[in-house]
């Protein structure tokens, strides 16, 4: 995008897409994570420097990271239902 000649501002647009904004909560990408890091973890099963530990702690962390953010997005869905008002939709099961 171009000024305008004189123009001293930026100018800044947004594209707001619910159905990309919703799709950001997707957990699958946390879930994957997670399992390739307890790969990364059984490959080093017999590794004393702690990076086994270190794996399978951040594992757990994606974990927790998934079930939060399929909690986060039923909890956005429903608040998102009461603002447009009860009669407009209903809650889309996830």
């Amino acid at each position: 995008m171009v000024r305008a000649r004189g123009e001293r501002v930026d100018r800044v647009t947004a594209r707001l897409d619910a159905s990309t904004f919703e799709r950001d909560f997707d957990p699958t990408g946390f879930a994957d994570t997670a399992a390739l890091l307890r790969r990364g973890a059984a490959l080093l099963a017999r590794d004393d420097s702690g990076r086994r530990e270190a794996l399978e702690e951040y594992a757990a962390l994606h974990d927790f990271l998934a079930e939060k953010f399929l909690l986060l997005k039923q909890e956005w869905l429903a608040r998102r239902v009461s603002l447009r008002g009860a009669d407009s939709e209903e809650v889309p099961e996830t």
